[in-house]
């Protein structure tokens, strides 16, 4: 049987580490979340330069864009660190 969203056997599906991108991610709860379910946060993206401040004291190994979605899916957005 294959994981079709995954495409891998349901035998390997123990061993993946799932990757989520956090998007309107103020402080950092939905990291927080993610992290103790088991994901990966690729990246988060945050337009508030106040709650980018505090993002970035939260999680200091998530790549952080400073801007919104439409310009972080676009390019024209700035990384924090």
């Amino acid at each position: 049987m294959k994981c079709e969203l995954l495409g891998a056997s349901h035998h390997d599906t123990d061993r993946m580490t799932l990757t989520a991108v956090s998007l309107f991610s103020g402080a950092g709860g939905f990291c927080e979340g993610m992290r103790l379910a088991g994901w990966k946060i690729a990246c988060a993206v945050e337009a508030d330069a106040h709650a980018c401040l505090t993002h970035a004291a939260n999680y200091d190994d998530v790549a952080l864009c400073k801007g919104t979605s439409p310009a972080f899916f676009g390019g024209r957005s700035t990384w924090c660190h």
